[in-house]
């Protein structure tokens, strides 16, 4: 391997672009190529002329580089639909891959992506963000130690608001499938898919990074955006039971449709002997005393925690065997509504911050309330 990781970034717009600056910064690495189907758009324009004026090539198509460019690791940016494919394809060429959130939105395309790391032993990373910070490590230190007990309850509120033109930007946005695979780009999948790692690696009590993975769930899905490619769900609501021998409940709540963004986005473990917000810097005791979160110091970065993992053996902040558990527990809300999302009327949804705040104190979903919306 070369003094530098040589990294081919297949993705330069959207989520792409500070990726690549970035890398470019880090004296760990170097970019040797950078590829999007999309030259035309603004912000990949921008970023190619940057990676060029590098003396770094542009492609538009992976297989390209990925056949003629000697590289370490793929750094995989792309739409859902693209991360298995390109995943798969890199660990065949040889290369180490930190591929965005989700790792997949497909069961089926988590196994080969798992089958291919096996077979190609290399490191495979995907870019959650909460689980990589200090506070998140610290408190799942804490988990694992037994401060809080067994974990009972991990109830997450995520309040977004999005407007139509978010869902007309590009054709996979809001899409169940693209070019025949998997996209199913909802608020889930999306949005709250950080939310939903943070909660399924403080669930369980196994050291870091463990997570935990839905046994089964009832859920209820919705679609209130008045765009007519939009398929998959802007609202959507879970109750699901983890695995684990005290078979935790996860408590799930997540929208783009809360035009007033009211209310915070948020993820709060509760423990036999205790409880914490996710970001607070502390347990709260039952006995009423606090006890402060120790977080991990000087952590590494996204990238240079990779750069250790590929170098030194280092740990992954999110590895590919514990990411596809939140692929699994998301398919698992699928299934509950056998795959099926009711159409709202965007008039009609009321109050989303008093409606959502409701269902997560009464541990339920938005049609369980009491007095729920006529809608649910």
């Amino acid at each position: 391997m070369a003094t530098k990781i040589r990294v081919i970034q297949v993705g330069i717009g959207g989520i792409g672009q500070g990726h690549l600056r970035q890398l470019m910064e880090n004296e760990r690495f170097q970019v040797v190529a950078v590829c999007d189907a999309y030259p035309e758009r603004a912000d990949v324009r921008e970023n190619r002329t940057r990676a060029e004026a590098a003396r770094i090539p542009f492609f538009t198509d992976y297989r390209e580089p990925f056949r003629k460019i000697e590289a370490d690791v793929a750094f995989v940016c792309t739409p859902h639909h693209w991360h298995a494919p390109m995943t798969i394809a890199a660990l065949e060429k040889g290369m180490h891959v930190f591929v965005e959130k989700p790792a997949t939105s497909s069961v089926e395309d988590a196994r080969r992506m798992l089958q291919a790391q096996r077979k190609a032993r290399k490191v495979v990373t995907v870019g959650f963000s909460p689980i990589a910070t200090a506070g998140c490590i610290g408190l799942k230190n804490h988990i694992a130690r037994g401060d809080l007990g067994e974990i009972r309850e991990v109830v997450v509120v995520v309040n977004w608001y999005r407007g139509d033109d978010y869902y007309r930007r590009a054709d996979w946005v809001g899409r169940k499938r693209v070019a025949g695979k998997w996209c199913r780009d909802g608020v889930i999948y999306n949005q709250a898919s950080h939310s939903m790692a943070a909660a399924l690696m403080l669930a369980s009590t196994a050291p870091w990074p463990k997570m935990s993975v839905a046994r089964r769930a009832r859920a209820g899905l919705y679609r209130a955006h008045a765009v007519e490619t939009l398929e998959m769900e802007d609202l959507g609501c879970a109750v699901i039971e983890l695995d684990g021998p005290s078979k935790p409940k996860l408590y799930f709540y997540a929208t783009t449709c809360n035009q007033t963004q009211k209310g915070m986005t948020w993820v709060k473990v509760f423990g036999e002997k205790g409880s914490a917000t996710l970001g607070s810097g502390r347990i709260e005791r039952r006995d009423g005393t606090i006890l402060p979160i120790k977080a991990p110091a000087n952590l590494p970065s996204k990238h240079d925690n990779l750069y250790q993992a590929i170098t030194r053996g280092a740990t992954p902040y999110a590895p590919l065997a514990e990411s596809v558990k939140v692929t699994y527990t998301i398919d698992c809300i699928y299934e509950a509504v056998r795959r099926q999302i009711k159409k709202v009327a965007w008039s009609d949804l009321g109050d989303l911050s008093e409606i959502i705040s409701r269902s997560a104190a009464q541990r339920c979903l938005l049609s369980e309330l009491d007095s729920p919306p006529p809608w649910a």
